[in-house]
């Protein structure tokens, strides 16, 4: 019988844990083992049982070879492009493990939906024509085109066949497939012949499937090493494809030479957002480059996207050895790039041919992405060279260009351009993660933060000839280069392993290890059934047949299974060398992996630790040794979690040889998600596990994390672990072997184990819940890990800060197709101004309908409904003087004015998904409209606003809300982010007038103030804000148009880099008219002159007190203030935020307020630091009291930002 807990020493002292034991955590957790069998569980989970991996689909013509150029038989797009693939597959003994898909030509009306007719007939009045001279001048009017007699019959099977195979995908007749034909597409535009391309293939089939496939998010993936120009045009404006290219640019100097090709060209109209471009500047580009953007920019964003159907556009001509691309990515590497996305979509991923011109490397690449699609196992790809330092500008650029639209983009700190020194350094960074701002010394225990500065640099000439060469018009390598690049490629192929084991998957269980158990506590958590309910849930899903029963470890290792898994217990990985701890008595997994590197002699072993208690064990017995990288994601709640040591924390990374193979990811809070932990692997795990290179991966398969159970309390799915196998099982070419640690909840674990299995058979995941993004401590945690061990790992080369301004140039298309959705309705969406002008807006008016419901940023708002954007994309004009909505068009009618300069709607939350990345895009041409439901989420304000009178409209509006805000932007060259933030009462006084027309509240004035505020202002409507005396409006004392006007000219007259707020601080409370930093150097403002300039504000009552506690417990946790004194204009220490930021008083660093980040609360809880004092108001909340508290120990802290804040000291207020 096993003791509870850790063992004890004869006199009681526990000799691991110091923080209680792991049993006692089902004290803390009762109220989570209530749970029921399948609470909290999805839905998919349970219904993966029928999602069994179907065949792979193949589908070309051999017709295909009759399109060639008739004038050049040198041309590289030739007929040896299809066979030699076509070849390879067949050697490889592919092609008939594959179902046969029919190939058919497209019909013209497939043609028409992304082509013109002109273009469709200019091609089509080719067929037959034998007139060589004829057909070249034809092909000189296009840049890199040949036309033959056939090519128009080709080309429409080429379309035909694409659309066929993602009919047979979205039908689900096949799993996957792989179109290998030609011409290749994705330079096709709408109106021209490009690039060898006639009709595109890939946007034509990606058409077809979202009108006729059932599909409604799509996401293209070209790596084909030359710009899709065309794709990226056809879906530029249309949320429903994300159009991901990874393409040779050399700032516009490589062809296709298009500006539109760069980074920030990122989508218009409801279209913004979901095109990317990955720009590579210098040729030689590796597997590890190719590899670095799918890890960190493609697949955070492809989870985050949840795509239902993967096409990849795969062009080969970045291949080694090609003489266009002049890159080096190996064929195995396509392999290893597909694999990566094969359970996204549910796993329906079509390949389609496009480019690729070293018919060696074209052919190996190509059967192996085939290969890949069958389920063989990714080859071994060896140790990875350090990601170059272009492919680490190009992902930072793109992480800038599209941070705004998408939250998985929220990891770099940032820097204020005008503020901050132009040094590279921002600030230091200790090696125990903790930051001093003002550090600047050369100690090797300090790393630096370094920051990036992205630039659109364009090099190359977009002028048009005449007409095009159509001969002699494409590089040509030398015969002795050549000679070296085929014997490289033989060896390349030749020690390529492209064997695996007969059996998928090998697994062990064993009755007898029934019998341990707790005899005189039947309820321990550690219990038999952990193991029976897991074997029962392997044969409910049909799996035991499937799998190999042997010894694991020697079953992988010898050749005779792919992977393992095994259904084991007692689990392991606390077990020390002399001792058993935390329900563990010998380490399975650490012996496993010595005996692969002590008998099997294996260099490198990981060892993957995802159970929720850190594996203290297993990270004692491999801390000095290299040949063993362990690696942990788990809860430490800042050392209080069990086994609650300090060597769980990302600070310890190993020792002597083995420092750096060390690598612990502790989350410090509960209630963890799959989005945290998919971070984890896609930013820190994945990419020094490809550097790492391992020969076999051992996962502590602990499944104590998932959805309810009574120890981890945490919340993630029994799919996220299914994926996150997967991502690991392209590692060693698929030598993975999962052993059973924790895990207490026997219906959670017994999914998320089975759904692994699942994922080693090949069998398709669940989809992962799409937008969910990490929680800001989880974001830290990544963070700190990565500053940490990027000195061991040159693959975490990423953690540069990038600016808080908007640095890059507008970006305009030079071919853009019809904009996404119908534009007919767009006369209801018009504004319309003085006389019969009109024009459509572009106005920000946030509405927020429901109580204590916080501002929220267009990151943070859900449940949207984006109406079609407006096909002129005018912007409203400064100087109209009176606007309303026209009631006779508007589905709004309302007798208030509400203008500014972009207008949005938002009300209560509802679950419904939004056509945008980020839940709400801030594209400037959508007149956006959010969904409002009741409490039992059924009757929608918006229809019934819709259906009233312009003056019922206006109650219904307003009728929980209690001010209108205004944040205005005045920009300038000196202050290119200063904003202020004024509010007006509604609410209170609404029933005190008679009626609010267009001259009451006159919002045009607000724009004619000297400083020239920009139309990019936001109006809110906020709910209780400001209490206000009614009765000041009715009899006339307060002038609502006057007091807007006043206020808006001195926010714009204040100090320069002044964001002020009147919204409620961090804890609950109010302040007024405060900011992070209301005066600016060389001009402080006294109080006086703040009170005078914020005198409306006092006489309408808006400024109101907050009587705070005199005193609390916590006072003596307050520390002295530093020498340095306090600097309002301190950026968050997480965010470089400079709104509404407050300072801890116990150590004194600086984190922004909760409407913004709210990285102060997160600091609050992963510190236990009671007391916080707010740069806005100079008030001091407690979090312990959940209070206001002013008492004379905060007054030097006070003085402090009282000093910076005013120029002056605070007068003393607390006695003599």
């Amino acid at each position: 019988m096993v003791a509870n807990g850790c063992s004890e020493r004869p006199g009681g002292e526990s000799t691991k844990a110091n923080k209680g034991s792991k049993r006692d955590e089902t004290v803390s957790g009762a109220a989570m083992r209530r749970t029921t069998k399948k609470a909290g569980l999805s839905s998919e989970a349970r219904e993966a049982k029928d999602m069994i991996r179907k065949e792979t689909g193949i589908i070309y013509d051999p017709h295909m070879v009759k399109h060639q150029c008739l004038w050049d038989p040198n041309y590289p797009e030739c007929p040896d492009r299809f066979s030699k693939v076509l070849e390879r597959c067949e050697a490889l003994g592919l092609l008939s493990r594959c179902t046969k898909i029919n190939p058919r030509e497209a019909t013209e009306a497939e043609i028409l939906t992304k082509h013109s007719p002109q273009l469709l007939e200019i091609l089509k009045a080719t067929e037959g024509v034998h007139d060589e001279d004829f057909l070249e001048k034809l092909s000189s009017k296009y840049d890199s085109i040949y036309v033959h007699p056939d090519t128009y019959q080709q080309s429409l099977i080429a379309v035909g066949s694409a659309i066929e195979l993602v009919n047979a995908v979205c039908g689900k007749k096949i799993q996957n497939g792989m179109a290998i034909i030609r011409p290749p597409g994705h330079h096709a535009m709408k109106n021209e012949f490009c690039g060898y391309c006639f009709f595109n293939n890939v946007a034509l089939a990606a058409n077809h499937a979202l009108e006729q496939g059932g599909i409604s998010r799509i996401l293209i993936v070209d790596w084909d090493v030359h710009h899709g120009q065309a794709t990226q045009q056809m879906f530029y404006e249309d949320p429903r494809v994300v159009y991901f290219s990874i393409h040779r640019y050399e700032h516009g100097t490589f062809w296709p030479n298009l500006c539109e090709s760069d980074y920030h060209y990122v989508g218009e109209g409801r279209g913004k957002g979901y095109n990317f471009n990955i720009p590579l500047n210098q040729t030689k580009m590796s597997d590890a480059d190719y590899l670095a953007v799918f890890q960190q920019v493609l697949l955070p964003m492809a989870v985050e996207f949840g795509p239902d159907l993967v096409i990849v556009s795969a062009g080969y001509d970045s291949a080694l050895g090609d003489e266009k691309g002049e890159m080096e990515v190996t064929p195995t590497c396509y392999a290893h790039m597909l694999s990566s996305l094969l359970q996204l979509a549910n796993g329906k991923v079509v390949v389609v041919l496009e480019g690729g011109y070293c018919l060696k490397s074209l052919a190996e690449g190509a059967a192996l992405t085939l290969r890949c699609l069958l389920g063989d196992p990714c080859p071994y790809l060896p140790k990875l060279p350090p990601p170059c330092d272009s492919i680490q500008d190009t992902i930072l650029n793109v992480i800038y260009a599209h941070r705004e639209y998408w939250q998985c983009f929220q990891f770099q700190d940032t820097y204020n351009l005008k503020s901050e020194p132009q040094d590279p350094v921002l600030c230091s960074v200790k090696s125990d993660g903790t930051v001093d701002a003002d550090e600047t010394k050369d100690d090797e225990e300090l790393d630096t933060v370094a920051r990036h500065l992205p630039v659109v640099k364009y090099l190359g000439s977009e002028e048009r000839p005449e007409s095009y060469l159509t001969r002699d018009c494409y590089p040509i390598q030398d015969k002795e280069f050549q000679k070296e690049l085929d014997a490289k490629l033989n060896i390349l192929i030749t020690n390529t392993k492209l064997t695996f084991a007969p059996n998928k998957v090998c697994l062990v269980y064993d009755e007898r290890m029934m019998k341990h158990k707790n005899a005189p506590e039947p309820s321990h958590p550690e219990k038999p059934e952990r193991i029976s309910t897991i074997y029962f849930r392997h044969e409910e899903y049909g799996l035991l047949e499937r799998c190999h029963r042997l010894k694991v470890v020697d079953s992988v290792l010898n050749g005779e299974s792919q992977s393992g898994i095994a259904i084991v217990r007692p689990p392991g990985h606390h077990a020390e060398e002399d001792e058993p701890c935390g329900f563990c008595v010998f380490n399975t997994v650490s012996i496993a992996a010595k005996y692969a590197v002590e008998v099997h002699r294996l260099k490198r072993v990981l060892l993957v630790d995802w159970d929720v208690h850190h594996g203290n064990g297993s990270q004692h017995t491999f801390e000095s040794d290299p040949r063993v990288l362990y690696l942990s994601l788990h809860r430490y709640d800042n050392g209080s979690f069990f086994p609650g040591s300090p060597d769980a924390n990302y600070t310890v990374v190993g020792s002597g040889a083995g420092a750096g193979f060390n690598v612990n990811i502790p989350w410090n809070k509960h209630g963890m998600t799959d989005a945290d932990y998919i971070a984890a692997f896609h930013r820190i795990v994945l990419p020094i596990c490809y550097e790492f290179a391992p020969e076999l991966v051992l996962i502590s398969a602990g499944f104590d994390a998932a959805v309810g159970d009574p120890l981890g309390g945490c919340k993630v799915t029994p799919e996220a672990y299914g994926h996150l196998t997967h991502w690991l099982s392209a590692l060693a070419n698929g030598r993975v072997i999962l052993s059973l640690e924790g895990g207490y909840n026997v219906t959670s674990i017994s999914y998320a184990m089975t759904l692994c299995t699942k994922a080693l058979l090949g069998d398709p995941l669940p989809m992962l819940q799409p937008r969910l993004a990490p929680c800001p401590s989880a974001v830290t945690t990544i963070k700190n890990v990565i500053r940490v061990h990027s000195k061991y790992w040159s693959s975490l080369k990423f953690d540069l800060a990038l600016p808080k301004e908007n640095v890059l140039p507008d970006a305009e298309l030079s071919q853009k197709t019809e904009p996404f959705g119908n534009t007919n309705d767009m006369e209801s969406f018009k504004i319309k101004g003085e006389g019969n002008d009109s024009s459509y807006v572009n106005a920000n008016v946030i509405t927020e309908i429901s109580n204590n419901v916080p501002f929220q940023s267009p990151t943070e708002l859900k449940g949207s409904y984006m109406l079609p954007a407006s096909p002129t994309n005018e912007v409203m004009p400064n100087s109209m003087a009176k606007l309303n909505l026209d009631e006779s068009s508007s589905p709004v009618k309302s007798d208030e004015v509400l203008h500014s300069s972009q207008c949005l709607v938002s009300m209560k939350e509802q679950t419904k998904s939004l056509e945008s990345p980020m839940e709400l895009s801030e594209d400037s041409s959508n007149f956006m409209v959010s969904s409002v439901s009741s409490l039992e989420g059924e009757n929608q304000v918006w229809s019934q606003i819709s259906s009233t009178s312009a003056s019922e409209s206006l109650e219904m509006i307003t009728d929980n809300v209690s001010s209108f805000e205004f944040t205005t932007k005045a920009e300038n060259e000196d202050n290119p982010l200063g904003s202020s933030l004024v509010s007006l009462p509604i609410q209170e006084c609404k029933a005190n007038i008679p009626k609010v027309s267009e001259t009451d509240i006159n919002f045009p004035t607000l724009y004619s103030n000297p400083r020239n505020i920009d139309a990019n202002s936001n109006l809110q409507i906020r709910t209780n804000t400001f209490k206000t005396s009614p009765k000041l409006v009715a009899e006339g004392q307060v002038n609502l148009t006057s007091q807007a006007d006043e206020l808006i000219r001195k926010a714009a007259d204040r100090e320069e880099n002044r964001p002020g707020s009147s919204r409620e601080p961090d804890a609950g409370g109010s302040s007024v008219g405060g900011s992070g930093a209301s005066g600016s150097p060389g001009q402080p403002q006294n109080l006086v002159d703040y009170l005078s300039d914020n005198l409306q504000l006092l006489l309408t009552g808006q400024m109101h007190a907050v009587i705070p506690l005199p005193s609390c417990p916590h006072l003596d946790a307050v520390r002295e203030v530093p020498a340095r004194g306090l600097d309002v204009q301190s950026p968050c220490m997480e965010c470089g935020s400079v709104i509404e930021n407050w300072v801890c008083l116990v150590c004194y660093t600086v984190h922004c307020g909760r409407y913004i980040n709210g990285h102060m609360i997160e600091h609050g809880i992963e510190t236990t630091h009671p007391l916080t004092l707010s740069f806005s108001d100079l008030s001091v909340w407690c979090y312990v009291c959940e209070a206001y508290v002013d008492n004379e120990a905060f007054y030097q802290a006070k003085n402090a930002v009282h000093r910076s804040k005013f120029g002056e000291d605070m007068p003393y207020a607390y006695g003599d």
